[in-house]
């Protein structure tokens, strides 16, 4: 019954932290469903509200409290030896860490986060996020790939959850278009064009958008490249997650500077392009309903 609640819990708080509710709204839903919890004792409620609330903080740009949060979520998980609620705690802590710049830490959280996922009963829904991230604190662009190898050789064809796929997907169809491999990138960006009516109207849009301009950097277009960027950024914005606006804004840097059909340098989880050349990635870009102006 517990790995049913957190099975439900996971995609449903996700939708709530990537949809249209502001943050400053999610964590005070947080903090009341938290205080509900704990005067009628359930404890595994307690510790999913100050999971959420670690969430609700990291995307907002709010580290210092979405650290302690977290912090705190991961050791009450693991006080009810729920593997599935530290895993996940320590998955959102190494977000923190890495916008923290300790990558290093980063990484020894997610490889402690990566055994209580992999056992866990929800493991289809937290082995997509833990990857997700390693890709992205990874050392270099080849590590970067090589994690999204990782998780192609661990996941099965049954550890698919339409919601939580797009997590590995987007930063596994970057890291790959920034390293050269676009034949990977592609059927990474198509596994989360497949993932991506689920989350309409949501800031995973963004998320795609920048997976777009990855591959677009790559095979040299870098004019869809700095579009898809600046509309990814401008949602972001909007959406009230500064972190990764910026994060796009830098990309958008790099690419600018560079001049035409040249390579693109970058920090290991920076999520611009390599430049390259393959026209099949065009039809990779078009269709989206991305297109919609900038908001």
């Amino acid at each position: 019954m517990a790995g049913a609640i957190f099975d439900g819990y996971l995609c449903s708080a996700e939708y709530l932290l990537y949809g249209p509710t502001p943050y400053a709204e999610v964590l005070e839903l947080a903090r009341d469903l938290r205080a509900t919890a704990e005067r009628s004792g359930a404890r595994r409620a307690a510790a999913f509200a100050r999971t959420l609330a670690g969430e609700a903080a990291l995307l907002s740009g709010h580290l210092d409290l979405a650290a302690a949060e977290l912090v705190e979520a991961g050791a009450e998980h693991r006080d009810l030896g729920s593997g599935a609620g530290e895993a996940h705690s320590l998955q959102r802590l190494a977000e923190v860490r890495l916008a923290q710049g300790d990558d290093a830490e980063a990484r020894r959280l997610l490889e402690r986060a990566l055994p209580l996922a992999r056992d866990s009963i929800v493991a289809k829904h937290l082995l997509h996020r833990v990857f997700g991230t390693m890709i992205r604190a990874a050392a270099g662009r080849p590590e970067a790939r090589a994690a999204a190898e990782r998780a192609e050789t661990m996941l099965g064809w049954d550890d698919i959850c339409q919601f939580c796929s797009i997590m590995l997907a987007v930063p596994a169809a970057i890291a790959c278009a920034r390293d050269g491999d676009l034949d990977a990138a592609r059927r990474h960006l198509a596994a989360a064009m497949r993932s991506a009516p689920v989350w309409r109207d949501t800031a995973w849009e963004a998320g795609l958008a920048e997976a777009q301009a990855a591959l677009a950097a790559a095979s040299g277009d870098s004019d869809t490249a700095l579009a898809r960027l600046q509309w990814a950024a401008g949602l972001f914005q909007q959406v009230g997650q500064p972190l990764d606006a910026e994060r796009c804004r830098r990309a958008l840097g790099l690419i600018a500077r560079e001049p035409a059909g040249q390579d693109v340098p970058a920090r290991p989880r920076s999520l611009a392009g390599q430049a390259g050349g393959a026209n099949s990635s065009r039809a990779m870009l078009s269709g989206s309903r991305n297109d919609r102006p900038e908001p």
